[in-house]
């Protein structure tokens, strides 16, 4: 896309990333969303926007000082990727099952028919909070549970966002532009929210089991934020006194 389809200067250099990078980090400096085009990504244009979105919201995470507070709780280095590389248990079944008895909970909870049922099925997830913390700072050291808030705060939110803004996307009183329709393999937000997003809520129940590696904290993020939202099918509001204290956004 040239400079003069987006109605501003566009600044151009040399390739120096990988052609299928989709992040954000800083680049000399200043918060960005760093993506290869979708035919390199090999997904069609509406699902490289839906991700891009995420991105975007770890660069208004990064304008609102998310470097600051990880490196407060100095649990990595300052390098890029750190994150990444993190050794985090997750070949401990007992870490993964108790990351899996959260989520269930907050689901049960965020699909409960009564107040009292979803009061019930959140106590029992913070217990399970509870136990979590303790399990991982007394066998594996307390910077394992900070990364792990982290990953939820950090991912978990964007995944949750990302969530959102495909559902939003995919309403019957959006149109997309006429030139984006009309590009190479798009099929329309709605077909993409069918088949990729709408029965992400699932993963939240399955946290700890669908994933057994850094995409567990997406789904446990997730979760909270669906809880605190009240936004699943039958989702209770006023559950959100019970979990703020425990929310990390």
């Amino acid at each position: 896309m040239s400079g003069t389809e987006l109605q501003r200067s566009v600044q151009v250099r040399a390739r120096t990333f990988a052609t299928d990078l989709s992040a954000s980090f800083s680049v000399a400096g200043i918060p960005a969303v760093v993506m290869a085009s979708p035919d390199l990504q090999k997904k069609s244009p509406e699902e490289w926007v839906i991700v891009a979105e995420h991105e975007m919201f770890h660069v208004f995470q990064a304008a609102n000082g998310s470097e600051a507070k990880m490196a407060s709780l100095a649990i990595g280095s300052r390098e890029a990727g750190w994150q990444l590389s993190f050794p985090f248990p997750y070949s401990d079944s007992n870490v993964m099952q108790l990351i899996h008895l959260q989520g269930y909970n907050l689901w049960l909870a965020a699909n409960s028919k009564g107040d009292d049922e979803a009061k019930y099925d959140v106590g029992t997830a913070l217990d399970a909070v509870a136990v979590y913390r303790t399990f991982l700072q007394r066998l594996h050291g307390p910077k394992d549970y900070l990364y792990s808030e982290l990953q939820e705060w950090s991912e978990g939110v964007a995944k949750y966002t990302e969530y959102r803004f495909a559902e939003c996307a995919a309403r019957a009183d959006y149109v997309p532009a006429s030139s984006f329709r009309a590009l190479p393999n798009y099929k329309g937000y709605a077909a993409l929210w069918k088949t990729t997003y709408q029965n992400s809520p699932y993963l939240v129940k399955h946290a700890g089991r669908a994933a057994q590696s850094r995409d567990a904290f997406y789904h446990l993020g997730m979760a909270k934020l669906l809880l605190s939202t009240g936004r699943t099918q039958n989702g209770r509001s006023d559950t959100l006194t019970m979990v703020s204290g425990w929310m990390i956004c």
